[in-house]
This record gives structure tokens, sequence and C-alpha cells, in this order.
């Protein structure tokens, strides 16, 4: 055996205080106290196979020491709950590597003596944990250190539903931004695998098969502050449904409906009519005309051979391949091509001449119908009202065809294509200078190529359910898509949810097909924190586009309760996390002003950024969740997961767990609000220094607590939610047991047995 590298084959059995985590990841302190973390991490590489809920994961880390000396660190890396780990490496050192496997009682000192040396709490977050802990001597100055650790694990599954966790977070110990960080995931299973979602990251999933599925996610130059979960469902029905509940006892609970079908044969993906509507006006020449017939190519080629087709292509009047809906043959596409090939940008834009001809193409046949159309300007040719233009397509669409529109640059009356989009049952997405529009229009068609289930419904009997999301009519259900259904609930109780659609007979005819689940909408259920604020997100998105089309000013009012309560701000709401001691009728009355005044735009830039912002919160899967540091902001998305980012501008992460909240301002600036934060259902917002509970209130009854004493750490070993809100900061206010506690400069040095039950109460662990 190499001299370098030692196996450790251990089977560790413990009560994890923290309960839920499966994972770990290694962390380096140095062994001597210093006024600053002088390790950081150069790289993180995790590829995991889970194959039957056996779950494999290999870790790559590299440590820097920053400094201009020779250092010695200690390297530790808490173990999962029942995991056995295979093997651990330290490449490049000329000494074997002595490691040792502390109890959950020895790794608690450690955690407190690096929490006392760094004055940073962020590590009490670990504490409770059985502890692989390294001595790594020498480390040159400037000098690099790799590990790679290999371990296996049963992952949790409750019910059909099957959790990983990689605790991610750790990263926010090094000292700098990571050069890179790359987590893989291939996941494979006997029953077919359904609803692979990841609320806390933004990944890329591909469902290979029924029963194989990659989760991928990449970034560049950030700190990973959040720790990285994933959830799949396993379900023999044709769409799988999962639910999942949030619920505290006397408060209002919150579901969200994972539904997503089986990968399709062939002769089960539903036929459908779709009209491609491309802008050839003057307005589109040079690169946008380019990517624009670039990304028409790749609808063209994603066709099916039973779609049928047509493509209008119009300026003051529209050129069409033929004169009705065409089979997607070989010969046809070719054609089709060949028009796209020879169009030149040129000429007035006649948007209600072109939406006309596309809607008299369908002719009836029962199948779903689509019109995808591009445009970059305002009409200004033939009929140039947009309400009449909207009255005719009302009146024109007799075939109820699906609008997915697509407004390229900042000369669009967002307006008038949203509600163009909205009356005829679509969406409709924005792209903005900076972006491509072969990847983004591309990136969409992709996902609606092969729809499923048709004219989909959601049905809820049992306790009564309240502000579901999405608003029906819901868009059609496409292969290798997921819908997100968000609601909410007051009783518990037995409920069923019910989803039905159109699907093709063996006659071809279309048959409604219903899939149900029966579950229990609990009275307490608090395991999975992220479905309240992912139902805030899509209820403010949606009340935010009520305002802005509708000008519905009594909606401020809950628009600012939402934004508070959750800490999801808006373009318009962003002055709460400045003005703290603002009440409700001054915030209503800052964001009224907010909202008339961009009321007044229907085109620029600032409209788009305001139809991109509500969209984004109104189809978010995953709220708050950590970017990919290169990029991370829009994408076109609905309930059912149409497309992902692409082509985005950077976002600049922020260095904390919670805080990535982005928004596109006036001047078409992507700003990032990084003073709010979400610790599970909690929100938090900075007050100079310190992190504030949002529900603590100036009456409240207060305990203060000295950080860095005995009964700082008091705290953290008593209570798993003690641990969370005290891994903030070094300055933190929370709210526990009805009342407030505060960890700063004064306070209690050490804590009774009764203040301490009298603070944590039941949140023990």
């Amino acid at each position: 055996m190499d001299g370098r590298v030692f196996r450790l084959a251990v089977v560790v059995a413990f009560a994890c205080a923290l309960a839920g985590r499966a994972a770990a990841d290694g962390m380096m302190f140095p062994t001597v106290e210093m006024p600053r973390q002088p390790f950081s991490v150069k790289y993180h590489r995790v590829t995991v196979t889970i194959d039957n809920q056996i779950a494999k994961t290999h870790v790559d880390q590299a440590f820097v020491n920053d400094t201009d000396r020779v250092l010695e660190g200690t390297y530790l890396f808490p173990v999962p709950e029942g995991a056995r780990v295979r093997d651990f490496t330290m490449y490049e050192g000329d000494k074997p590597l002595k490691g040792e496997l502390l109890t959950k009682e020895d790794a608690v000192r450690i955690y407190e003596d690096i929490v006392r040396k760094q004055r940073d709490p962020g590590v009490l977050e670990y504490v409770g944990r059985d502890t692989i802990r390294a001595r790594v001597f020498p480390i040159p100055a400037h000098g690099v250190k790799r590990f790679t650790v290999d371990y296996a694990e049963v992952i949790s599954r409750e019910g059909n539903l099957c959790r990983y966790l990689y605790p991610l977070s750790t990263e926010r110990f090094s000292a700098r931004p990571l050069d890179d960080v790359t987590i893989t995931i291939q996941v494979k299973s006997q029953v077919p695998i359904k609803n692979v979602y990841c609320p806390s990251h933004e990944v890329s999933i591909r469902q290979i098969a029924n029963h194989e599925a990659d989760v991928s996610y990449e970034a560049s130059q950030i700190k990973p502050a959040t720790d990285f979960v994933l959830y799949y469902a396993l379900s023999e029905d044709d769409v799988g449904l999962t639910l999942l509940t949030y619920k505290e006892p006397g408060e209002q609970g919150y579901w969200m409906l994972l539904a997503s079908p089986s990968a399709p044969a062939k002769e089960e993906i539903i036929a459908k009519d779709v009209v491609f509507v491309l802008d050839r006006t003057g307005s589109m020449s040079g690169e946008k005309i380019k990517q624009a017939k670039a990304a028409l190519r790749y609808c063209l080629g994603s066709l099916h051979a039973q779609d049928r087709f047509d493509v209008v292509a119009f300026n003051e009047s529209p050129q069409s391949v033929g004169d009705r809906l065409m089979a997607a043959s070989a010969q046809n596409v070719r054609k089709a091509r060949g028009l796209v090939e020879n169009l030149a940008a040129q000429g007035g834009t006649n948007i209600d001449g072109a939406l006309g001809s596309a809607l008299r193409l369908f002719d009836g046949a029962d199948r779903p119908r689509y019109v995808v159309f591009l445009t970059d300007g305002l009409p200004t040719v033939g009929e140039t009202d947009v309400e009449n233009i909207l009255k005719r397509v009302t009146s024109q669409n007799e075939e109820r065809a699906r609008f997915f529109v697509f407004g390229v640059g900042y000369d669009v009356n967002v307006h008038f294509l949203d509600r163009l989009s909205e009356g005829n049952r679509g969406v409709s997405e924005y792209v903005r200078p900076q972006e491509d529009i072969e990847a983004k229009v591309s990136a969409f068609y992709a996902k609606v190529a092969s729809p499923v289930l048709t004219n989909v419904s959601l049905e809820i009997g049992g306790p009564k359910t309240a502000d579901i999301f999405p608003r029906p009519p819901y868009t059609d259900m496409f292969a290798g898509s997921q819908a997100i259904f968000v609601g909410t609930y007051q009783r518990a109780g037995t409920a069923t949810f019910r989803i039905s659609g159109q699907r093709p007979g063996a006659d071809g005819r279309s048959r409604t097909q219903a899939y149900a689940t029966q579950v229990r909408l609990p009275g307490r259920d608090t395991n999975y924190d992220f479905v309240p604020v992912l139902w805030a997100s899509r209820k403010i998105g949606y009340l935010l586009d009520q305002v802005r089309l509708h000008r519905d000013k009594e909606l401020i009012d809950e628009i600012v309760r939402l934004s508070k309560e959750f800490g999801i701000m808006t373009e318009f709401t962003a002055f709460l996390v400045t003005e703290p001691g603002m009440n409700i009728a001054e915030s209503r009355e800052r964001a009224t002003v907010a909202l008339d005044a961009a009321g007044s735009r229907t085109t620029g830039s600032w409209s788009v950024g305001q139809a991109q912002n509500a969209s984004r919160l109104k189809s978010a899967a995953a709220p708050q969740a950590a970017g990919k540091g290169a990029g991370g902001y829009g994408g076109f998305s609905d309930a059912f997961g149409a497309a992902g980012p692409a082509g985005a501008p950077p976002v600049p992460m922020p260095s904390r767990a919670g805080s990535n909240q982005a928004f596109v301002d006036a001047e078409g600036r992507v700003e990032t609000v990084a003073a709010v934060q979400n610790v599970g259902r909690q929100t938090f917002y900075q007050r100079g220094n310190a992190w504030v509970d949002q529900r603590a209130a100036p009456k409240m009854q207060t305990v203060r607590i000295q950080r860095f004493s005995e009964a700082h750490f008091q705290l953290a070993r008593a209570s798993a939610e003690a641990r969370r809100y005290l891994a903030l900061a070094n300055n933190v206010t929370f709210v526990m047991n009805n009342q407030a506690v505060v960890v700063g400069d004064e306070g209690k040095t050490s804590l009774t047995a009764a203040e301490l039950k009298a603070i944590v109460g039941s949140a023990s662990g």
C-alpha cells in the first residue's frame, strides 16, 4: 500500500443531531490561531452514482495555503450517518497521512475550539457528528494539498420519495471563492424514476429513460454556502405524483405537488400542429436574424414525423411555406429550411397580418396546436392598435392554439406580448440584447417538442386548499418535463390530488386520462421547509403580473407583506432590507409609487425587466437556489419546466446561504439583494453587523447571550434549530419558543438547565 494512502472501512451508527443530513464534506483549518483563514479551496468535484438507493460518493478537493509560510492544518470530514468510508487519500505528501475517527462527543470539542480560534460560529452547524480528523504537515507556502474521499451509504426513503444530500456549504470556510465546483449524479433504479427535483441549486436534469436520470451542477468563482439536496420519486404510474408539505401547529400549511410523465414510446407522443411566426423586419438585421434562423432550423429539425407545421415569416406582409399545414416529412422540412435560409431582414412590422395568417392555417384537427412567435419590434404596418390586435387574435383563434411568445430586445411592447400569451393559454419570454436568441429558443423548444398530456387540469378533494399556483388554465405536459403546483391548506386530513388530460387512444382519437394520489395533509411537518418559500415566490410573481398588466393597487399590500415575511425581494420591495423601520402603510406607499412609475412603461429595458422578474418568480422551481456563478438569471419556464437559463448575464453570487436574490432594475442591470436570507422557513434581515429574525418584535421577551461564551456553546449543543441560527453570524437575533435570543457583545455567559430549557423548549437535538 502506498504510504500516502490509508483506507478506512468503518460503519458509523449514531443519532445524527442534524436530522436528515445524509452526506459530508471536508474542511481545513490551521492548528494555531491566526487572524484570518489561511486555506482556500482550489476546486471541489463530486461524482455520485445512486443505484437502487445505494449511493457511492467520490469527493475530490484541493486546498491551497494562501500564506507565505509553511503551515500545519487539520482536515475534518464529518461522517454521514450509517456511511462506510471506502477510501481516503492525500496526494503530494511524502509522509503517511494519519487519521482518526472521533466520536461525536470528541468532535464537539474540536468544532468549539475552531469557533473560538476563527471567531466564526459557522462550523457549529456540524456539531453532533462523528468526524474523521487528519493532521496535515507540512503544507508549503502557496502549496496545494489534494484529498479524495470515497464513501457509500443507503440514502433515505420516505414512501416513494428518496433524498440525497451533500453538504456543500462547508466550502464557505474557504478563504476565497473556488475556481470551480461540480456535482454530477447518475441515478438508476429498477422502479421507474419520477420527479427528479433539486430545491437548493440550479441544476441540469436529464431523464435518459424511465429507469435512469443524470443531474449536474457547475459553478465557478463562488463560495458554496448551501447544502446540495436532491429528491427523486419511484413510481410505476404513467404520471408520477409526489406531494411535499410543510405545516407548523396552529399555522397555515403549505403543499407542493410534483408531477412528471414516464418517458413515452414513439407511438405515445401526441402529434401536434405548430406554426412558427418569425419577424424578418429591418430591425432584425445582422446578428439577430442569423441567430433567429439558427433557432428555427433547430425547431424544424426537432419535429416528429407525425407532426404538421408551417413557417410564417413577415415584414409588411406574411410569407409562408404553404397555404395549409404540412406533414413534417423530410421533404417538407427541407422546403421550410430553404425559405428560412433565403430570408432577408427588411421592411416594416405587420404583426396583425402575420398572426392572422398563422391562425388561419389550423383546421380543427384533434391535436394540440401551438404558435411560436418571435418578434423584436412594435406593430408599424396594417393594424397598429394593440387592443384591436388582441381582439382580432381572440376572435380568430377558434382552434384554441397556445401562444409561446419571444420578445427580442427592448423595443417590443411587453404588455402587449404578455397579454397575447396570457390570453391564449401560453407564456412569454424576453431575449435581452446580450443574450443568444438561438440558445434561448432552442432550449425552450427542446422541452415542448413532445407533448404527452394536453389540456391538463388539477382537482383536489378533501380538506380545503387555497392559493394554488400556477393558476389555470394550465399548459400541456411534455416528455421529460415536470409540473410543479403549490398551494395552502388550513386543516389536517386525507386529500386526493387528481391530474387529468387528453392522451391519444389506439384509434388516434383523444381520450381523457386521470392520475391520482391520496395523501394525508399533516397537522405538523417541518421537513420540507423550502415549500412555503416556493409558494410565496410564485404568489408574488402572480401578483406582480396582475398589478403590472391590470393596474390593481389592492394587491400591493399583499406583495409587501409576503416580501417582508418570506424575504423574497422584488424590484418594488427591495427597500425593505435597507429601511427596516418602515411600517406597512409607509411600505405600501413606497411600493405604490414605484409600481405606478413602472406601470407607465410598455417598452424599453425597464418593461422587459419587469416581465422577466415576474416570470422568474411565478415559475420558480427552487426559490433562492444557489446559482452557477458565471450566470444564473432568467430563462423560459412555466409550471412544466419549459426550459432553463440560457445565455444569461453574470449574477454576483452572495457569500451566504439563501441570499441569492436578483432582479433586473430600471436600467436593465441585474441587481443582487444580499442583505436578506432564509434559514429554513424563517427570514433574516441584515441590520448593521447583525442578522435579525423578521419575527422578532420590540415587546417580545428577550434573552441576551454573549457570543463564544459557554452559554453560546450550550445552545449549540442543545438544539439543531439553534445551531442553524447561530451559524449565521457572530451577531444574530432569532426567535425560539416565543422569545428573542440576542447573541452579541453582551449577555449571559452560562445557562442553567432551566434557562436552557426555557429557550429551546422541545426543539432539542
